[in-house]
């Protein structure tokens, strides 16, 4: 396909499917009695599920409160990637103390209210690492199926997955020797 065609498509269904590339940061409100349901997971039968928010815009989690600064880093470098190509990642920025520390497993099942598919998590390896590579966290399967991208690419990830143009593992086979998905 043309390569000037193709992010023109995209632009069109995004704006077709509601996202609005503008990303939101939001502190959600904790209510004094959250209820957590219990499931089990494939890891641990003592697990219970996260609460994740009511949105369709994939979610970049921070589970690392060791360092705001490389924090406020992180979402500003996810805010500008693909701006010189006209677009940028439709997320919501979740900065809560109440995930700091989170396993994975406390993902599955995804809960009803969250309607993405996959979600982002700034980790410690995110905080500690140079390039701050992102967990990218697949939800459809109780399996580990994560890679990790840097933010300037973040935009292509969740632009792509958003709408079904690539697959996950298509971005899991395009990672480096680091584990890394730096663009094609």
């Amino acid at each position: 396909m043309n390569k000037i065609l193709l992010p023109f498509l995209i632009a069109i269904l995004m704006s077709a499917c509601g996202y609005d590339n503008e990303p939101i940061i939001r502190q959600i409100p904790l209510p004094v009695n959250r209820k957590i349901e219990k499931k089990t997971t494939m890891k641990d039968t003592n697990t219970a599920t996260l609460d994740l928010p009511s949105t369709t815009k994939a979610l970049v989690l921070r589970t690392d409160f060791s360092s705001d600064a490389t924090w406020d880093k992180v979402c500003n470098m996810i805010s500008l990637s693909g701006k010189n190509l006209g677009f940028s990642a439709a997320v919501e920025y979740i900065n809560q103390k109440e995930f700091d520390n989170l396993k994975l497993e406390k993902l599955y099942p995804r809960n009803e209210n969250y309607k993405c598919w996959y979600l982002f998590i700034v980790d410690s390896v995110t905080i500690g690492h140079e390039d701050h590579p992102i967990l990218c966290v697949d939800l459809t399967t109780q399996e580990d199926n994560t890679f990790r991208l840097i933010p300037q690419e973040m935009w292509a990830v969740d632009n792509n997955l958003a709408i079904s143009n690539m697959d996950f593992w298509e971005f899991q086979d395009e990672v480096d020797s680091e584990g890394i998905f730096r663009g094609v």
